[in-house]
């Protein structure tokens, strides 16, 4: 609808109706690594925190990731994905 469109102004409402809700709304649904993305399930029986374990891990090997290397995180959070780097 044209009254609600991504206007800057909007934007800026927007945003601030997200990140201002605190931390308790996402712990309540979150995993303990606060990690705000898809997990992924390697078993039926994993749990949201093996399945965030498991999405992280997967993306490491896909990066071949080398004690040299850098890695610049902006923006994805809580820093969860940087410190299991």
């Amino acid at each position: 609808h044209w009254s609600n469109r991504n206007s800057e102004e909007n934007s800026r409402k927007n945003i601030h109706a997200h990140y201002d809700l605190g931390n308790n709304l996402y712990e309540a649904f979150l995993d303990t690594n606060m990690l705000y993305s898809s997990a992924l399930y390697n078993h039926a029986d994993d749990s949201l925190e093996q399945a965030q374990i498991n999405k992280m891990d997967r993306l490491c090997q896909q990066l071949e990731l080398k004690p040299t290397d850098h890695v610049v995180e902006i923006g994805t959070g809580w820093g969860a994905m940087a410190i299991y780097m």
